[in-house]
């Protein structure tokens, strides 16, 4: 059975563009990238709209190659006191850093960081 399997090596731009295959038509590549989803506890007092979350992906901190923002209003769970966030469209084999800026009084501090790509659990 698998020497019926054709391997096809493309670039992503190949892959969009799609492949030729001996039917004759022609097939569309779907990528799909990984989600993170990160609970951390906050002051519920602080509005969500002061809340930013920032996930950052790159080899280094100062040169991202991913970003992501969000804001407290997109808690996957309102009402408790935790935020649920997704990030979405992660690149592998980056290390990732999370910016959080919880608004009101508190200072802007790393959640984590330079965490590898192979310790980071998707959805």
């Amino acid at each position: 059975m698998a020497d019926d399997v054709e391997t096809h090596e493309l670039t992503l731009e190949q892959a969009r563009a799609g492949i030729e295959l001996q039917t004759g038509k022609r097939h569309r590549i779907v990528i799909r990238r990984p989600q993170l989803v990160v609970r951390l506890l906050i002051d519920p007092s602080t509005p969500p709209s002061e809340q930013r979350f920032k996930l950052i992906g790159g080899r280094d901190v100062a040169a991202p190659e991913y970003t992501q923002t969000l804001t407290g209003e997109g808690d996957l769970i309102k009402g408790d006191e935790y935020m649920d966030l997704k990030f979405t469209k992660l690149i592998p084999d980056l290390k990732y850093w999370l910016e959080v800026d919880s608004g009101g009084r508190g200072a802007k501090h790393m959640a984590f960081e330079a965490v590898p790509w192979a310790d980071i659990k998707t959805d």
